[in-house]
């Protein structure tokens, strides 16, 4: 996308709350001078599309589609969000911390709270909570810390791989 934008790699389903995304964009001014990127496909791409027409927001969402390469988009991205209910391992949100794109997270179950500690946590808001999200959006566009104290290291592909290979050793 060409210009400021705000990025979220998910897949278009219920889980990752778009909706509460579309509805904290649309109510600030200050996120409206960047677009917002959706990358990713799912079941809820039409109603999502309504839904920011209904917002007014309909010029400035741009839904990406599926993309084999987010990495370009997470790099140029002013900030990448993540508004899930839930997670697993939220790689997109580790993935922009590794690039060193400025990210948002709701404290949903498993992943974000561990991943997002220190000066980082600052920027981890409760699920579904439309206010802080905005407001946390706001904050790292125009204040995200150059030091967050994100250890990169411990996702380290080969460290991990050592890590599970370790629980296969016999006792």
């Amino acid at each position: 996308p060409e210009g400021r934008y705000i990025l979220y790699v998910a897949s278009l389903i219920r889980r990752k709350r778009h909706e509460d995304l579309l509805h904290a964009y649309a109510g600030s001014k200050a996120l409206r001078t960047h677009k917002l990127v959706l990358v990713g496909k799912g079941d809820q791409e039409k109603h999502l599309k309504a839904l920011a027409g209904s917002l007014g927001i309909a010029d400035d969402v741009i839904f990406w589609g599926w993309d084999a390469n987010p990495y370009r988009l997470i790099r140029h991205a002013s900030l990448a969000v993540l508004v899930s209910e839930a997670e697993g391992m939220p790689r997109a949100l580790v993935e922009a911390l590794i690039i060193g794109t400025p990210v948002i997270a709701t404290d949903c179950r498993s992943g974000p709270a561990e991943i997002m500690t220190g000066a980082l946590s600052e920027y981890l808001v409760p699920v579904g909570d439309i206010p802080a999200i905005r407001q946390a959006m706001e904050k790292a566009i125009n204040e995200f810390p150059a030091e967050t104290g994100f250890d990169r290291e411990r996702f380290d592909a080969e460290r991990v791989a050592a890590r599970y290979l370790s629980f296969c050793k016999p006792g």
